[in-house]
């Protein structure tokens, strides 16, 4: 082959290794540093959420519109990318601690349904997106540019300061379609923290949200009965008047898995009247004195009921 004949090829190889390269979406998985990458660009946060081993819809719209070249150079353009992947394998995302993070920012964003595309802002502020898999690029596309003038209102918005930034805010919040402004708890936190006297009604619906949030978080930390027990508790004086129902159900259920598991299969008598007393907890968190009475019933003799369960174990 002549040597400038050569050459072109390598050349023109290069250039094509190029170009495929620079329409590829660089995925990150962490949705805060994203955020702050999105900041330092100015752009937007493009979020996929998706099960990437098992949805047929997820794994259709990635080869048919999310890695096309025509969907990379736009994205790439507009947005910093970020998978928020639930995949059966668990090793695919690092693990089944990322695994279950990336379960949590569903449950933040309210989404229900695999695959979802969604654009927030750096703020990580829920603009709005699409469920389910379009077909082409070009279809992708103009879902979601349809909210970019949303986005250019919240940039403009989040440039002003303290309660004119709140109440620029709230006027956005307050007009968002309902399924948006469900998983829009961030834009809420973001008034929230710029109106503390609660000019905008915003403390109103949020603490008691925000109550529930750092109380689950919470308790996913702790595995102990006794710790979680006391968290419930502890949480239950400080509740607002609207979850102080929901945290005495979650305190029953806390009770009556815990008692069930002890009966399975108990260490010693001990172990029985340990489940007694958790029955007769849970039956007072529940209001039920008929129920009470059945617990009561039920271990009046809790060594002898312990040795039936042993008896059960051995056959």
């Amino acid at each position: 082959m002549p040597r400038m004949f050569k050459k072109l090829v390598l050349t023109l190889g290069a250039a094509v290794a190029m170009v495929a390269h620079a329409a590829e979406i660089e995925w990150m998985t962490d949705l805060e540093e994203a955020g702050k990458k999105a900041a330092q660009e100015n752009k937007l946060l493009l979020v996929e959420f998706t099960g990437s081993d098992w949805c047929r819809y997820c794994i259709l719209q990635k080869k048919n519109v999310l890695d096309k070249p025509a969907f990379a150079e736009w994205a790439n353009k507009h947005c910093v990318a970020v998978e928020i992947d639930i995949p059966h394998d668990a090793s695919r995302v690092g693990g089944e601690a990322k695994k279950e993070a990336n379960k949590q920012i569903c449950e933040d964003y309210a989404i229900s349904s695999f695959p979802s595309l969604m654009l927030m802002t750096p703020e990580r502020v829920l603009i709005g997106g699409y469920n389910g898999a379009q077909t082409t690029p070009q279809a992708a596309i103009a879902a979601l540019e349809k909210h970019f003038p949303l986005a250019k209102e919240l940039q403009t918005a989040m440039q002003q300061s303290g309660a004119e930034r709140a109440v620029a805010l709230n006027a956005i919040y307050s007009r968002l379609p309902e399924d948006i402004r469900k998983g829009n708890f961030r834009l809420m936190e973001l008034i929230a923290l710029d109106d503390p006297e609660n000019l905008t009604g915003i403390q109103d619906t949020y603490r008691p949200i925000k109550q529930m949030r750092d109380l689950h978080a919470q308790l996913a930390r702790t595995s102990g009965t006794e710790e979680r027990l006391a968290i419930l508790d502890a949480a239950y004086q400080k509740a607002a008047e609207q979850n102080k129902a929901t945290i005495m159900r979650m305190k029953e259920i806390e009770l009556n898995t815990a008692a069930h598991k002890l009966m399975r299969n108990p260490s010693s008598v001990e172990d029985i009247y340990k489940a007694r007393d958790y029955f007769l907890l849970s039956a007072e968190c529940s209001g039920t004195p008929g129920q009470k009475a059945k617990v009561e019933q039920y271990f009046a003799e809790p060594e002898k009921l312990y040795k039936e369960i042993l008896k059960k174990r051995k056959k």
